[in-house]
Parts: structure tokens; sequence; C-alpha cells
């Protein structure tokens, strides 16, 4: 196998191990299936650590999750910004949105409660 193909599922593997283990299993279940979302939508550009791509991407790692930066995550996931990189908008479900934002804010040595779908809707209209 290759060297950076084994690192990368290495990393993938630690990611996980780390993250998981102080989850239930229903929230790694749905950490997992937003890894997934992740891995389909944001990985090019934000990268498998999370970093980014220099001053174009911003890094995802060891941010403070606070209810404005779920705000704003999920608004980018659903407008795209072309402010924030080009990103543009990114046509996942509602249920996915949730996914991949409890995925970003519990990964990379990211620590924050799970949104539910509820809590979530409910962010976005305050």
């Amino acid at each position: 196998m290759k060297p950076k193909l084994t690192n990368a599922i290495f990393l993938v593997a630690l990611i996980i191990s780390s993250a998981c283990s102080r989850m239930t299993d229903e929230q790694q279940l749905e950490w997992a299936r937003g890894q997934e979302v992740y891995i389909a939508n944001c990985l090019s550009c934000h990268g498998a650590d999370g970093k980014g791509l220099g001053g174009t991407y911003p890094s995802l790692t060891r941010t403070e999750i606070t209810p404005d930066f779920t705000a704003r995550t999920r608004y980018l996931i659903e407008n795209g910004s072309p402010n924030a990189g080009g990103m543009w908008p990114i046509s996942i479900s509602k249920k996915e949105t949730v996914e991949v934002i409890n995925y970003i804010q519990n990964a990379w040595g990211n620590k924050a409660d799970f949104e539910t779908l509820q809590s979530s809707t409910q962010l976005s209209t305050n």
C-alpha cells in the first residue's frame, strides 16, 4: 500500500477512535454519517485533518464551538458564501446538515454537545 494512503487511513482511524470514546452508540452512528457527508462534500477544501488549505479554506480544527459558530456553519452549508473561499451551497438534507455539523464540532479536538434536528432548526429561526 502507498505510504500516503496508509497514513491517511491511520489518521482517519485515529480520529474516529478518539472522538467516539466519549459518545453514546447513537451519537457514534450519527458522527459516522456526518463523516461520510464531510468526505463527500467538504474534504476537498478543508482536508482530511480539517485544517483547510492555506488562507483560502479555513481550518475547522480546535474551533470555539458557540451557538453563533453552529448557526454560521449551518448558514454556509445551506447558502454558501462568495467570501468564504467561494463556498457553494451544499445540496444535502436537513438531517445530513445536522450530522455534518455534529461531525465538525466533534472532530480534530473540537468538543461540543450534539445538535438535534429540532435544536438546529431553532437556531436558524432565532
